[in-house]
């Protein structure tokens, strides 16, 4: 830790690079709390308020960390997360709780929700800026971050599909898993709040602008029971 200090007090910029391994995660292990193991905590925290420049986090996982500390700290001042190597297709969005998390909510719930009549309210706020961006509308289409169809007249049998366009704006050619979500009424309290109903992954060149379109069966990925 001390050598580590030492550096960062002599560099223009410091990357501290964290996380876990598959000797804390993997598909036979359970990890009893999401804070980083051993020391990691500590060695961040003073390397960067020792560091004399800017400092970037970078924490390496296949699941969430609890990283609120350096959220924290002022000296840290972008934190990136990088999976594992040679998971070529790993971008699967992961929610990281604090580890308190693990305190308020019993292993016995599997509702996955804040339940305040059972004493584990939990403060995790989630809105429409997680699924929604702005978006660039042709004419005659709606004006909301959100566009919505409404209809009062739908069978099991029918289905629903919408294109959308994906633009790579950066320099290198990539993939994208483009994820579609749905959202139920509000007025249905213990239903879940925004669930994935399917996905498709999409190769587009740079600068380079390609069409992708969904179709869904209204009753196998809408449906509620209330």
């Amino acid at each position: 830790m001390h050598q580590a200090i030492e550096a960062a007090k002599n560099a223009e910029a410091t990357i501290i690079f964290g996380g876990l391994d598959l000797t804390i995660e993997t598909e036979s292990l359970d990890r009893e709390n999401p804070t980083l193991p051993g020391d990691q905590t500590q060695l961040i925290n003073q390397v960067a308020d020792a560091a004399k420049g800017p400092v970037t986090l970078v924490i390496m996982s296949a699941g969430g960390v609890d990283i609120s500390f350096a959220k924290s700290n002022l000296k840290i001042k972008s934190i990136l997360w990088a999976g594992y190597r040679r998971e070529q297709g790993g971008r699967l969005p992961v929610t990281w709780y604090n580890a308190d998390y693990v305190n308020k909510l019993p292993m016995s719930s599997m509702l996955l929700r804040p339940v305040d009549s059972k004493g584990y309210p939990v403060d995790i706020k989630l809105d429409k800026r997680q699924h929604c961006r702005d978006i660039k509308y042709t004419i005659g289409a709606s004006s909301s971050k959100c566009p919505a169809v409404l209809t009062d007249d739908l069978k099991c049998n029918d289905a629903f599909e919408f294109k959308m366009g994906v633009q790579n704006v950066g320099k290198g050619d990539g993939s994208e898993a483009v994820i579609v979500y749905s959202k139920p009424p509000e007025r249905i309290a213990t239903t879940h709040i925004n669930q994935v109903i399917g996905f498709q992954r999409l190769f587009v060149a740079a600068g380079e602008y390609e069409k992708i379109k969904f179709t869904y069966n209204f009753c196998k990925s809408l449906i509620i029971v209330d």
